[in-house]
């Protein structure tokens, strides 16, 4: 029973999470009182363990999501030192699986918080996991498709820090494996279109802006086959907003060429999409401040 009402708590933070966040914290703690209890009766029956590491980082993600960093990576830190010790104590797939998500939390609150060398960090340590596991399971889908999701996310970070080389290796990796996935589903078809996007970027910022180009170019026709295909399109404002930076990237590229009529028309697709996205998420400045962003560059 006590199992069932640590696990009960731990599912009611979740749904809690996205609304209330002072009641989901008070389910978390509960959650923990129940788990911890339980690890401190029965040190033998590893489960327990598993489901305390579990509660850790869910709250981890609510604390990450509440502007409380510290406590957020420490929590974190908890969930990943319990995941290790379960790893070194048996062989089971799922803890390997709950350490990677943990640390991919860990990587995105660091590279948040300005400490790009430790977030960069942590990706590895995440390959390496995931590579392990391939090692057992060469044709397991979702490993394949959790590897490529982190490199896609690591050379997005080594962009930001302008070490185009390494990002251009990463996103070289992302794209190959995603690619390697058959028949990918929508969401997936839309990460494939965003990496090309980003390998324009890298692309662009090594000086090589006929391959840039191409990227950009692949990209948008991903999206356009996306949209094309889903009625939900429309609706998905990250969708939208991802297709208008296809857009704007692209145009950058074209006016630094002296192609400006060509770079006005991709300005005014990406106004398009950046409009779609705001109107999807009217609550969300953000859309609205890219928008803005993107007439300023127009104007200039």
């Amino acid at each position: 029973f006590s199992q069932l009402l640590g696990m009960a708590y731990d599912s009611l933070g979740e749904q809690l999470r996205p609304y209330n966040t002072s009641e989901a914290e008070r389910a978390y703690k509960k959650a923990l009182e129940v788990e911890q209890d339980l690890v401190t009766k029965f040190p033998d029956e590893l489960d327990h363990s598993h489901e305390l590491a579990r509660v850790y980082d869910n709250y981890g993600i609510l604390l990450s999501r509440s502007d409380r960093p510290d406590e957020a990576e420490q929590r974190y830190g908890q969930a990943a030192a319990l995941f290790e010790s379960l790893r070194s104590k048996r062989d089971n797939p799922l803890d390997t699986s709950r350490l990677v998500e943990t640390k991919n939390n860990l990587a995105i609150l660091l590279k948040n918080r300005g400490r790009a060398e430790e977030a960069v960090s942590v990706y590895r340590e995440q390959i390496d996991l995931i590579q392990e596991s391939l090692k057992e399971q060469p044709n397991k889908r979702s490993y394949r498709q959790s590897l490529a999701t982190i490199y896609d996310n690591l050379g997005n970070l080594e962009l930001g820090q302008r070490d185009y080389q390494s990002a251009l290796a990463s996103n070289t990796q992302a794209l190959m494996l995603f690619e390697g996935l058959a028949s990918p589903i929508p969401k997936l078809r839309n990460q494939i279109a965003n990496t090309r996007n980003a390998r324009g970027r890298i692309l662009y910022q090594l000086g090589r802006r006929q391959e840039a180009a191409e990227a950009y170019e692949s990209s948008l026709q991903d999206f356009a086959d996306l949209e094309k295909d889903s009625e939900e399109f429309r609706r998905e404002p990250q969708l939208n907003e991802r297709y208008g930076n296809t857009f704007a990237n692209f145009a950058v590229l074209r006016a630094r060429e002296g192609s400006l009529d060509e770079a006005v028309t991709l300005l005014s697709r990406a106004i398009e999409y950046f409009r779609r996205a705001a109107d999807a998420a009217p609550a969300d400045s953000s859309y609205d401040r890219k928008l803005a962003d993107v007439y300023a560059f127009l104007a200039d």
